[in-house]
């Protein structure tokens, strides 16, 4: 074979490889497989969840607030709500809320009690009450499943979906 026959080969060989990518890039970028690939939907990590613990660093009045959420049968009329906050002065408080029952209590540095006859106060409240567990809730339905949830005046933070929750931990102290 001559030089001259093998570089018509070599020629021939080179454009159809150009012809097929050429082709192929066609294909892709004009719908056979290309443009913006469906993303597959992450399920929420706290949809669904029956209970719940994180954290909350929230700014009030300009003051940072830090509580500990700690809820049982969420999804149901019997939601067991456990709060341990600490104030901008740095004192504890300890607020739980039996909802079926309509029972709450509330403590600060220890000394409380019964508050049930202002359940409603506790029950709602935008801070320590479900009103609070409902505005976080809402807020981590936006949350990947790992890390922190930063809002405007709150990071949540030790998120725990679906602890396993004793009620022992939902009972007023002795």
């Amino acid at each position: 074979m001559n030089k001259k026959g093998i570089s018509t080969w070599v020629i021939v060989a080179v454009v159809v490889i150009i012809v097929i990518v050429a082709g192929i890039a066609v294909y892709v970028l004009y719908g056979g497989g290309g443009g913006e690939p469906t993303p597959t939907p992450t399920p929420n990590p706290v949809e669904g969840a029956t209970s719940m613990r994180f954290d909350v660093n929230a700014t009030v009045d300009g003051a940072l607030e830090v509580d500990r959420f700690t809820v049982k049968n969420l999804g149901t009329s019997d939601i067991l709500l456990r709060v341990d906050a600490t104030d901008k002065d740095g004192l504890n408080f300890l607020y739980l809320m039996h909802q079926s029952g309509q029972e709450a209590w509330a403590y600060c540095e220890g000394a409380g009690g019964d508050v049930s006859s202002d359940w409603a106060v506790y029950w709602d409240s935008d801070l320590i009450g479900n009103a609070a567990v409902d505005k976080y809730m809402t807020a981590l339905e936006d949350w990947s499943g790992t890390g922190n949830y930063e809002g405007d005046t709150f990071i949540i933070y030790n998120i725990t979906v679906d602890p396993a929750v004793d009620d022992s931990v939902f009972e007023p102290p002795a």
